[in-house]
């Protein structure tokens, strides 16, 4: 499992803009992320739709909310759209065997879920920053 490069974008997009006070410029996002400023653009357009940034014509884009609001799963989930680890978790609760409800590795893989999804909501952009954030402390 890996989450596309545009997430990883995204979230890169996301740091360099809590580090700054102000607007940054795609072009400066771009060229210090090494992203192209067609990706960039296009990321931050969706980063900007979903309300985690804010853009203004002339001046770039700036973040909606302060770093420590931001949870790593938001960037995430703009770009990634899901992040379960296997069809059967997804809110509909498609299983090939009709047996979701009863499915040992449903169970199992429902609680790896649940992890993952906690670690991502309770670690904040700021936490990335302050070099504050592993899985392994989220767990503890």
């Amino acid at each position: 499992m890996q989450m596309n490069i545009e997430t990883d974008y995204a979230v890169r997009c996301i740091l360099y803009m809590a580090q700054r006070e102000g607007y940054s410029k795609a072009a400066d996002i771009s060229r210090e992320m090494c992203i192209s400023k067609e990706h960039c653009i296009k990321i931050l357009r969706k980063l900007a739709d979903a309300g985690l940034i804010v853009s203004r014509r002339g001046s770039g884009y700036k973040l909606n909310r302060p770093a420590d609001h931001i949870s790593i799963l938001d960037p995430i989930m703009v770009m990634e759209g899901t992040i379960k680890i296997n069809r059967c978790l997804e809110h509909d609760g498609f299983c090939s065997r009709n047996a979701a409800g009863s499915c040992p590795v449903h169970q199992y893989y429902s609680g790896i879920q649940s992890i993952l999804e906690q670690v991502f909501e309770n670690t904040t952009i700021q936490d990335i920053l302050d070099g504050k954030a592993t899985a392994y402390n989220e767990l503890n």
